[in-house]
Formats: C-alpha cells, structure tokens, sequence
C-alpha cells in the first residue's frame, strides 16, 4: 500500500479503540473490505466522527502507519438518512453490512460487490412508490403483476404468491425481501449459485409441492428426494428464481407472505452456514 490514497468507501462498522480513537471497517470501491483506525474519532470535537458512521457512503484518505493504517479525512457522499430514521431499515442494512464483511477477504477489491452493497442501501433509502412497470412486465419468463408472478417459461410452473402493494403496512415486508434478494445476489457474486430447477440430487426437473432445499448439496430437491433436505415452499422457490433473473431495482416492489418468507430465509441461511462457515 501506497503512503496515502483516496477511495470510495461504505463504513461497515465503528468500534471505540483505546481511549479516544475508534477502529473503523469500510469496503472501499478500488480495494475491498480494509480496516483502520480513526485517531480522536470519540472525542465531542471530532471532525471525522460523524464522516465515520457505520451504513454511510464516504470518500476516504487513508495514510499508511507503522503499526496501523490511519484514516486522514473523510467526507460523507450519502449518510442514507431515511434508513437510520427507520429502526426496520437500519436493522436490515446493518445486516446486509455485515454479512458483506464476513463474506470478504481484507484487501481484494471487487467493483460488483461495491455497488451491489451501494445499489442496495440506495433502494432501502427509498419510501416506498410503486412504479408501473412493476404492475406490467414484458418479460416473457417472469411476468409480475399486481398479485401474482405468472410465468411462461417451461421449467417454472410452480405457483406464486408474491405481490405488490403500496400499503404502507407492507414495508417491513417489503425490506425483508429485499435484503433477502441482496444475499441471493452477494452470494452468487462470490461464485455460490444454489441449483433452483432441476434436483440436486436425482436430477429431475422440479414440479411444484412437496421439495425441500439442501445447504449440503447446494439447491432444492423434488419430492422424492425431499428426506434429504428441509421443506421448501413453492412460492420461496418461485422467488429465489426471480431474484436470480431481475435486478434490485425490480425486486423492491415485491412482498411475499410470512409464511414462505421465512421459507427462503431458513434456506439461504442454511445456505449460508454451510459454505461459508
């Protein structure tokens, strides 16, 4: 590392560190998830305290030091205040950072994983307003309309329940698949794709009712294999394809029942547990 240089960088986390300085992790854009230490960051007169704050986008001058790189000056681009009104939102942003810190390695920057972090805050920073492209769709495999995701495509006949509303009752739900999505994608940034068609362990194409989804062997299985795994909705299946297909853009405006919500959350997470832990 260079003497000095300036990047991009989402603040991950802030921890107090001696008796004034503060221990800082951010994923910068040019060289991924670095830490440093932010001399003075406690003190009520700091300047760089309220640069630092962890679920902000900031521009960073990091000086190299003998023991420990040092942050020099920080300006916030994005301080992404709707989240940090929202104890929902924070709660959800403050998952996806952490997740993005434990996936990565110190020092390996990757560009996609900087601004899928980005994009994701940008929408969870977001009121939300449905747009009309969400209640008509010319994709000719996923079509989302205002209750249901109908699709054409031959290997995809599970059923559906995703909606989209604009109830104000409904972002809650809404932020949980959202974050949902973002690990899905975090997750097959990093090479990890779960197989969501065909058994991974007999190889049969999937027909709806009664599978299951194995972390071990990475992807659902049909019904006569679903001993081998836990059970699975079809409407979380159905989703884990349309986040795989659609970009967080599109996602946001997607709600999905508790119910097969936390289908697809048990499963990306023992997903999760498995490889990467």
């Amino acid at each position: 590392m260079e003497e000095t240089f300036v990047t991009k960088a989402l603040i991950l986390k802030r921890q107090p560190w001696r008796e004034c300085d503060s221990r800082v992790i951010i994923f910068s854009l040019d060289r991924g998830r670095l830490e440093f230490i932010a001399r003075g960051a406690q003190k009520l007169e700091s300047k760089l305290a309220g640069h630092l704050e962890p679920i902000t986008l900031a521009t960073i001058m990091a000086i190299k030091g003998k023991g420990f790189d040092y942050i020099g000056s920080a300006a916030t681009l994005d301080a992404f205040l709707i989240i940090k009104s929202d104890l929902n939102k924070i709660y959800y942003a403050g998952r996806a950072l952490a997740w993005l810190e434990k996936l990565t390695k110190e020092g390996e920057g990757d560009h996609n994983l900087f601004f899928l972090a980005g994009e994701y805050l940008d929408l969870l920073n977001k009121n939300f307003v449905l747009e009309s492209k969400i209640t008509s769709s010319t994709d000719k495999e996923d079509k989302l309309e205002s209750k249901t995701i109908i699709s054409t495509d031959k290997e995809d006949q599970l059923e559906s329940k995703i909606t989209s509303s604009t109830d104000k009752e409904d972002q809650i739900a809404r932020d949980k698949v959202l974050f949902n999505a973002f690990l899905q994608k975090l997750i097959s940034l990093l090479g990890f794709k779960p197989e969501l068609y065909n058994c991974v362990n007999c190889g049969q194409t999937l027909s709806p009712n009664n599978n299951a989804f194995s972390e071990q062997k990475g992807g659902v299985l049909c019904s006569k294999c679903r001993n081998l795994g836990l059970p699975i909705s079809d409407c979380a299946i159905k989703s884990l394809r349309f986040f795989a297909k659609n970009d967080l853009n599109k996602i946001q405006n997607v709600i999905i029942c508790k119910e097969d919500g936390d289908s697809l959350e048990r499963a990306l997470n023992g997903f999760l547990e498995f490889h990467f832990f």
